[in-house]
């Protein structure tokens, strides 16, 4: 597990913080789970378990880290990558359909599978927080949500007590719903690419300046345009 968060660090540094939050999740749900009884084994190797794995690419995490505030370059990439949460209430609406199948598979696999119902619904709550925490990111932390709900909303739509043939046609008709946002944005890739115009594609003209200035202005010279 260590080191295939540490090939996710070389690939996506930033998801380790949503990797984190899984293994944490994880040990929270072994040390609840053993608190209250539901659990012989004990939390302690699981807790030494997720701590080496967490480890392992934390040297490369904490060089990106102190890459981000010392190096010039890295340093005016993390200013213009701004990629903050909106209010919470977008959120919901972009996950309304699952919300409430999800919510029935967490309070049915908390009673009937209480490791893997906590641990998928204490992950969702990390996720959660991570989301509004203050760095400019905030957006990037909630990576592995779509994991979470889609479980839970499997889950969901199983336990609804109602014939099969029904219970397929309400997966079919979330899984067309949820399919929608890729559908859109197929759509709008296509009337980009096939409607040339600003900003996907610059004129032949403003291209032609921009080359003219690379190759005669002097570096750092200011252009008024």
């Amino acid at each position: 597990a260590g080191f295939l968060l540490l090939g996710l660090a070389l690939v996506q540094p930033i998801s380790l913080a949503s990797a984190y939050a899984a293994l944490a999740a994880y040990v929270a749900t072994r040390i609840l789970l053993r608190a209250t009884g539901k659990a012989n084994e004990p939390a302690g190797p699981w807790v030494r378990r997720a701590l080496v794995a967490a480890a392992i690419p934390l040297p490369l995490l904490l060089y990106y880290g102190v890459g981000s505030l010392t190096d010039p370059a890295l340093r005016q990439w993390a200013a213009q990558n701004v990629l903050v949460s909106p209010h919470p209430v977008h959120y919901v609406l972009a996950y309304a359909v699952l919300l409430l199948p999800a919510y029935l598979g967490a309070r049915d696999l908390v009673r009937t599978r209480p490791d893997a119902g906590w641990f998928l619904t204490i992950w969702l709550l990390a996720l959660i927080v991570l989301a509004y925490v203050p760095v400019t990111v905030q957006r990037r932390l909630i990576e592995g949500a779509w994991v979470v709900l889609c479980i839970l909303a499997a889950a969901g739509i199983r336990s609804i007590q109602v014939e099969a043939r029904r219970r397929r046609v309400l997966a079919g008709a979330l899984l067309a719903t949820t399919a929608l946002t890729s559908v859109l944005l197929l759509a709008g890739g296509l009337s980009a690419v096939l409607r040339p115009s600003v900003p996907v594609y610059r004129s032949a003209a403003e291209v032609a300046a921009f080359a003219w200035i690379a190759d005669n202005a002097a570096p750092g010279s200011v252009v008024l345009a």
